[in-house]
């Protein structure tokens, strides 16, 4: 084999290799999470959110990745936070959208049936459009857990989907979550009471002699006037 021949060889790998490195550099598509913030509120109008979306400019994110990114703001799994990322657009249908921290993608909260809503969403929708349907963004833990609790079938707030087999460990989560919070704020007003209760009854216990010597001031005074009169006569007799 001659030199050119190798030359040709050395060549095509080269080609070969470089394309392989532009594909990988195209392909490697950023993760939500590199961009998710959280936040105290989401966008209200379609002017708030359009200027939020500039601001965050998602979409440079999709010059060297096939995938399309757009801005969502989003509560996430819990539904007591709140986060502005970048993430591709999802096909919502008939609940809210939440952006799960956990597994880092956007998703539908199946719980909550968002078309039962005063101002209710459509069957399907894009999770870009989630600011025209603002009850979402007030849905909480707590909210939640009563409504699934309610006997209330006939309720004009009823917005829960039917619990399947595979949204029980979602909802379990939730009730653990909204149990514990309850067990926290229970355990810290019974130690402020008990330390109240304490407090009271050292007062009470430390009380009691002196409101003794109030109330029977004289009549001690008396005893103390006839023992110390019956001392003299015995040391008289003696």
């Amino acid at each position: 084999m001659d030199k050119s021949q190798h030359a040709g060889i050395y060549c095509v790998l080269l080609i070969i290799f470089s394309q392989h490195i532009s594909c990988s550099t195209i392909n490697r598509c950023p993760e939500p999470r590199t961009f998710a913030k959280p936040v105290a509120k989401c966008p209200f109008y379609k002017e708030e959110w359009k200027r939020a979306s500039e601001k965050k400019n998602c979409e440079s994110l999709s010059r060297n990745c096939t995938r399309k990114y757009a801005y969502h703001c989003l509560k996430d799994e819990w539904l007591d936070k709140m986060y502005e990322v970048c993430a591709p657009p999802v096909v919502i249908i008939g609940c809210c959208p939440e952006y799960n921290t956990a597994g880092d993608v956007i998703q539908g909260n199946f719980l909550i049936d968002c078309t039962k809503f005063h101002v209710p969403c459509p069957k399907v929708y894009n999770s870009t459009d989630i600011y025209k349907y603002q009850k979402c963004y007030g849905i909480t833990t707590t909210i939640l857990v009563e409504e699934i609790l309610s006997d209330d079938e006939d309720s004009d707030k009823q917005i829960m989907n039917p619990i399947s087999a595979t949204q029980i460990p979602t909802f379990s989560l939730l009730l653990r979550k909204e149990i514990r919070e309850k067990s926290v704020e229970g355990t810290q007003s019974f130690k402020l009471m008990l330390w109240k209760s304490l407090g009271l009854m050292f007062l009470v216990i430390f009380s009691i002699p002196f409101i003794i010597i109030t109330v029977f001031k004289e009549k001690i005074y008396k005893i103390k006037n006839v023992l110390q009169n019956v001392c003299l006569r015995i040391k008289k007799k003696h």
